[in-house]
């Protein structure tokens, strides 16, 4: 580990330890995926132990959040509910999706049980 300037080191004294830490990075030699060797794995072993589930999220507008949040309420529904049903329907409709192969998206909507 880098040893740190003194703390009664003077602007000059922290300007030149900061171009010398900067010097000495630009010397080593880039690492690719760099995040996965610092935990101390491989690529394949960070993807091993991936999370199996993801978040899709997306701003929307807050007047027309309103409108989806009253159309959910109206349903009986929370709005993620609800905005997980409607896109694993307009991904089988649309998209052309097979609807068994995304059960979560199209579970308790018109598509799934």
């Amino acid at each position: 580990m880098t040893q740190l300037p003194p703390s009664d080191a003077t602007e000059k004294e922290v300007a030149a330890w900061v171009r010398a830490a900067i010097a000495n990075l630009d010397d080593e030699p880039r690492k690719r995926n760099w995040r996965y060797y610092a935990l101390g794995m491989t690529m394949g072993q960070a993807i091993a132990m991936a999370p199996e589930v993801s978040r899709l999220g997306f701003r929307v507008p807050t007047p027309e959040f309103r409108i989806v949040r009253q159309v959910a309420r109206d349903r009986g529904l929370p709005v993620e509910p609800l905005a997980r049903r409607a896109f694993g329907t307009w991904l089988v409709a649309v998209g052309g999706v097979d609807p068994e192969a995304i059960p979560y998206l199209t579970r308790g909507g018109i598509l799934g049980p």
